[in-house]
């Protein structure tokens, strides 16, 4: 880097890409003990499993063009069966160059034209064939318009994700794969357990090349000021994109399917892809089928739907929220997402021993990889699907009640996983108020929301209201553990600038409240924004 902030500023890098400061990792690593390094492999087992069900696969893609999106010049075959694979191999068509194969996934991936691509079409009754899409590091939002990042955390997140005290343990016995940048030698880091790069580029981008560290810290950084939740897993690291956060569908399937024949259980993809790619739809299956999991970023474009591969059904798809729990703008929502976790201004590693504060959902990704590490760890009969999703059951539910487009199922809350057997564990909490304008202009109507976090049912619940109108309270119905009920006010006058226009308490008669902290939000009328996009 070529400046040095201290640890509690934050700037940006050029281009606006990343905010970071300049800090060494105060704690000294965990030592980690010398074991012999497994060796990565480019290629998994032979076949597929029949449950993927490519053994009569769809004809997509059957022009002469490229799908949208995809390298206009490449296509990517993904073959029914090993016979059908291997006999393509054996003699491959005039006008088609093979740039890589997998026959752990029947793939290839070819160098074609027009012409050689419409031949390709008499080989859909063997192949299923589509494009390979460009995939690249999220690229954080442009923070000269603070409204597209949200309120910044500027400290570790341990806490708000529910992990308190000693982590002795945590991750210990679990391998994760990081499908990325590659990771870099850092204080805040342990000894890699593997590498692998299917990338090779010699080039240096300072504002990507450091990505890959950033994400594996958040997973299982050792310290304080860089900690994650799971210090004494084994990371691999997978390279899969260049040092300018570029790559491609077909080598991060092929990152997949070596990460998983390595004995990856948690493969950490803090990237994102606009395409369908049969290849990277097929990896992920290969991952699921030997027992692994996929945790990925849902894109930080703002868009209403997933990037890929947290699009497919079977990944843990990953949002960001700030440091007010609110959903960050940028994050990309949609109805296939799993989860959120924090992901704006987040300390965590760098290049050179230092430290960014890391903005995207490429932060809040590994912070639950790490969670569904810490949980194996503990438990060791749970698979990582379980583990994973035992997160999506107990975690806190905020926006609209219940799973929506923008938040999942909820923020992680690892004590609740934690703590989920402990028998008469009552907690009712004030999980969020919405607000939507009334109509005719007849003030706002809010929408509190209450949800059951505890271990038994809960009666006798109150939610007690101050509003501009003055005092109101409500007894709630029987709350079943996890449920979410919700109270909509009639409408309310608008507020001035900076006035507390609601706030809500929820309280619990007959039972010991295990965490008040969450039984009281309020909303107050912020300042207008005058922030404006750079040009």
């Amino acid at each position: 880097m070529q400046r040095r902030l201290p640890l509690f500023l934050a700037a940006l890098l050029a281009g606006g890409a990343w905010w970071f400061f300049a800090s060494r990792e105060e704690s000294a690593p965990v030592a980690v003990a010398s074991a012999p390094t497994p060796r990565l492999k480019k290629t998994g087992a032979n076949g597929l499993p029949s449950s993927l069900g490519l053994e009569n696969p769809p004809a997509e893609d059957a022009t002469e063009s490229a799908p949208s999106g995809a390298f206009g010049d490449e296509a990517v075959l993904v073959f029914a069966n090993d016979e059908a694979y291997a006999n393509f191999l054996k003699n491959l068509p005039k006008g088609v160059g093979l740039l890589s194969s997998s026959k752990g996934l029947r793939a290839v991936r070819l160098k074609v034209n027009k012409n050689s691509r419409a031949a390709l079409r008499e080989l859909l009754a063997d192949a299923q064939m589509g494009g390979n899409f460009p995939v690249y590091a999220p690229l954080p939002p442009d923070s000269s318009n603070v409204l597209e990042s949200g309120e910044a955390f500027r400290r570790p997140v341990l806490k708000d994700i529910g992990i308190t005290g000693s982590r002795a343990g945590y991750g210990k016995g679990v391998s994760v794969a990081i499908l990325d940048t590659g990771v870099v030698e850092h204080p805040a880091l342990g000894t890699l357990a593997g590498r692998l790069d299917l990338v090779g580029d010699t080039g240096a981008s300072e504002g990507f090349s450091g990505h890959g560290t950033a994400v594996a810290s958040l997973i299982a950084g050792t310290g304080k000021a860089l900690a994650g939740p799971a210090p004494e897993a084994s990371l691999y690291s997978v390279r899969v994109l260049d040092s300018s956060g570029q790559g491609n569908t077909f080598t991060v399937a092929e990152g997949i399917v070596a990460a998983v024949d390595a004995g990856a259980r948690i493969l950490n993809l803090s990237l994102a892809g606009s395409g369908d790619s049969p290849a990277l739809k097929a990896a992920v299956a290969y991952a699921a089928e030997h027992g692994a999991i996929i945790v990925a970023a849902a894109g930080n474009d703002g868009a209403g739907n997933l990037s890929y591969p947290a699009a497919y059904a079977g990944v843990i798809s990953v949002g960001a929220t700030d440091a007010n729990g609110e959903h960050a703008p940028f994050s990309n929502t949609g109805a296939g997402l799993s989860l959120t976790a924090p992901g704006v201004g987040i300390p965590a590693a760098y290049l050179d021993g230092e430290a960014i504060a890391f903005t995207g959902t490429s932060a809040a990704t590994p912070l639950v990889s790490g969670a569904i590490a810490a949980i194996v760890s503990l438990y060791p009969t749970l698979s990582p699907a379980e583990a994973a999703k035992l997160l999506v059951t107990y975690s806190n539910d905020t926006g609209a009640a219940g799973a929506d487009s923008s938040y999942g199922s909820g923020i992680i809350n690892v004590e609740r996983v934690l703590r989920r057997n402990e028998a008469g564990l009552a907690d009712v909490a004030l999980a969020s108020i919405q607000s939507a304008e009334a109509p005719g202009g007849a003030g706002e109507i809010y929408t509190v929301n209450v949800q059951n976090r505890g271990n038994v049912a809960l009666n006798n619940v109150t939610l007690q209201l101050q509003t501009s109108s003055g005092p109101v309270s409500y007894l709630l119905p029987i709350m079943d553990v996890g449920q979410t009920v919700s109270q909509t006010l009639p409408p309310q006058p608008l507020g001035d600038v900076g006035q507390t226009v609601l706030k809500a308490t929820v309280v619990v008669a007959g039972a010991t409240d295990a965490r008040p902290a969450n039984d009281t939000k309020s909303l107050v009328v912020p300042e207008p924004s005058t922030a404006t996009k750079a040009p």
